[in-house]
């Protein structure tokens, strides 16, 4: 596939706004439903932005329903032992996570009485919360604005944008400023929701095409071999 300059991705705000609408009129005829999408939990909210980094969601739903029901706040589940959260999280991998945890639950009794804090930077000084799970937190369980960047997703606009993406792409300030031109200020919620579904299910490594809803100005679909 031959790469686009950046100046001509800048450039395409028509192909931005196209690009917005179809995957939301998209996102409304497909919706799925995880369970940590309708809790009103937020403790339990930001577990679950924990446990799928690098975890598919199909793997994180039984283990999700099991932690909520044994640790249904911060208090219990400092309360609890070690070995039992890794027992609950070994099916997913990454034991070391249960660990961080074990110390977000503790932050979170100790310096904000339980309750998640709402600020990114609070978020990001928590135990096992990063950048992308303290912005995935705002932007999916509190609709604030937050740019979401993870592989699915730059592979995503990698391919409709028309540039190539390696490992480090997400750190770089093109796709950053790509992706804050492209988020919404209202209803980020549900077009973050839609990004990242879309990037999962459809745009995959080995990509549905024919069933995408912007292959019609995908650069990757236009300009495919064979």
């Amino acid at each position: 596939m031959p790469e686009r300059k950046q100046s001509e991705i800048k450039s395409s705000y028509g192909t931005i706004k196209y690009f917005k609408h179809k995957i939301l009129q998209w996102k409304y005829k497909n919706p799925y439903r995880y369970p940590w999408r309708s809790t009103k939990v937020k403790f339990h909210a930001l577990i679950a932005e924990i446990l799928l980094q690098r975890t598919k969601a199909e793997q994180v739903i039984p283990v999700y329903r099991t932690f909520i029901r044994v640790y249904p706040s911060p208090k219990r589940l400092l309360a609890g032992s070690l070995a039992r959260i890794k027992a609950i999280i070994t099916p997913l991998g990454l034991q070391w996570r249960a660990r961080k945890i074990k110390d977000l639950a503790r932050a979170l009794v100790k310096r904000y009485g339980g309750k998640v804090p709402l600020c990114l930077d609070e978020l990001m000084s928590l135990p096992g919360v990063g950048p992308y799970a303290a912005s995935a937190y705002l932007s999916l369980h509190h609709n604030k604005r937050a740019l979401l960047i993870d592989s699915n997703i730059v592979r995503l606009y990698g391919r409709f944008f028309g540039f190539n993406t390696h490992a480090e792409t997400r750190r770089e300030r093109t796709l950053m400023n790509l992706i804050d031109l492209i988020t919404p200020y209202n209803n980020c919620r549900q077009f973050n929701y839609a990004v990242l579904d879309l990037g999962r299910n459809i745009c995959r490594p080995k990509p549905l095409c024919p069933v995408c809803p912007v292959s019609l100005r995908c650069y990757y679909y236009n300009h495919r071999k064979g």
